[in-house]
């Protein structure tokens, strides 16, 4: 190795430990749960997720120490390939040490939040802000143009619209663990990484929540409403999530329309469906130019919107179609086994009945009231 790679990687080195250092420093200083908070509303940051193992092995919880820094290396091998031997063998060892141990996941709510309630939506900094109104309206033109692979001609007219309305988004999907501190149940099917308990849940801060239905969602951000006053939380309309999603293109996908760059940015069937089932880690990929992460698959997110074919008869102008009594909801984005055209920007799904979610998660929209 010559003298400047020796330089280099001894640079990143040194960055590695003095920042998970800091973390230590400031983790040992306060109570778990505001450290524990840190983690599931920053699902990507692996250096909180290693010092809260090493925190968990010096006091006395060796096997959960253990399995997150197996997922903590599990999810790192994700980006180099879906199905590398070398994860394939990590995943092995995770499967062996849960088989082992036995349940690897039982700590009491008391440990994390002793006399507390954890309110994940109370924190702003993941929240992406459009400041919108009438005289700085959000102009763009949702649909596709004719000839974009996958298009549905009947749904994907072309229309401007013009969003005046602010509105803060959140920047990940709503993880297992922020749903079940909220709503005390996890109907997750794919917990696969899951080192988190309340009272007697299990939930997996990094990955989404699914199997949720559009009715489930509606509790929810009634909950969020409670605990958050000031504030309305409510998923998207559809074009508001849109808008977001394009963040000024009106291309398939919000980074162009190359379809061999979409695992940079979605797990969609090549990079996740094909070799496994379940959700994916949150906030892995590239976001979109708004900072939004995983606004192409993974899971299928509600919108606030019902079915309605042409969206273009909604109007100009902050169109909505929250029509209760239609039993055929909207979702967008794409899901971990969707094939790149139904991950586009302009995608609709139809269909969905409102007590009914199975590949469906949810991601926070909130107005100041």
């Amino acid at each position: 190795m010559d003298s400047k790679a020796f330089c280099s990687r001894l640079l990143i080195f040194l960055v590695f430990f003095f920042s998970r250092s800091l973390l230590a420093a400031e983790f040992y200083n306060q109570e778990p749960c505001s450290f524990i908070s840190s983690i599931i509303t920053n699902p990507a940051d692996d250096n909180l997720l290693l010092v809260f193992a090493d925190y968990l092995e010096e006091n006395r919880y060796p096997g959960q120490a253990k399995l997150i820094r197996l997922q903590v290396e599990i999810n790192l091998h994700y980006m180099k390939g879906p199905n590398t031997p070398k994860l394939a063998e990590l995943e092995r060892q995770k499967t062996e040490l849960i088989a082992r141990s036995g349940n690897l996941t039982g700590f009491s709510k008391e440990f994390f939040f002793p006399g507390k309630r954890f309110n994940p939506f109370a924190i702003s900094h993941n929240f992406v802000k459009f400041d919108l109104s009438k005289k700085n309206p959000g102009k763009f033109i949702m649909g596709s143009p004719v000839g974009e692979a996958g298009r549905n001609p009947s749904r994907e007219a072309q229309h401007p619209v013009e969003l005046t309305e602010p509105f803060e988004l959140a920047a990940y999907l709503v993880n297992q663990a922020e749903f079940a501190a909220v709503t005390g149940e996890n109907p997750s099917e794919n917990k696969a990484g899951a080192f988190w308990r309340i009272g007697d849940i299990v939930a997996d801060p990094l990955r989404p929540v699914e199997n949720v239905s559009y009715n489930d969602g509606l509790k929810f951000y009634a909950a969020l409403d409670k605990m958050n006053p000031g504030w309305h939380h409510r998923a998207a309309t559809e074009a508001e999530w849109e808008f977001a999603t394009k963040g000024g293109t009106s291309t398939m996908f919000h980074f162009g329309s190359d379809t061999a760059k979409l695992p940079e940015y979605a797990w969609f069937y090549e990079n996740a469906g094909r070799f496994r089932s379940g959700s994916m880690p949150i906030g892995r990929l590239k976001p979109n130019a708004n900072g939004l992460y995983d606004m192409h698959g993974n899971v299928w997110e509600w919108t606030s919107d019902a079915f309605i074919a042409d969206h273009g008869s909604l109007g100009k102008k902050n169109p909505k179609n929250p029509d209760n009594e239609n039993l055929r909801r909207m979702c967008r984005g794409g899901g971990w086994a969707s094939s790149p055209q139904v991950c586009r920007s302009a995608d609709r799904a139809i269909d969905f009945h409102p007590d009914i979610g199975v590949v469906q998660g949810l991601r926070v929209l909130r107005t100041k009231k």
